[in-house]
């Protein structure tokens, strides 16, 4: 059976969803999706600026 795979958008688009349902901590959520603190800042920061 073959990888699922996800686009990066995809990606970006879950974790901000898990972000702002607010049920685990940012950092648990970056473990989680396998990205940098760094990088789910940048993702967060981002969707704030342009939604």
């Amino acid at each position: 059976m073959p990888w699922k795979t996800v686009s990066v958008m995809e990606q970006k688009i879950c974790f901000i969803q898990a972000y702002l349902a607010k049920r685990t901590s940012k950092s648990e959520l970056c473990k989680q999706f396998g990205i940098s603190r760094p990088t789910g800042d940048k993702w967060i920061q981002r969707y704030h600026l342009n939604g």
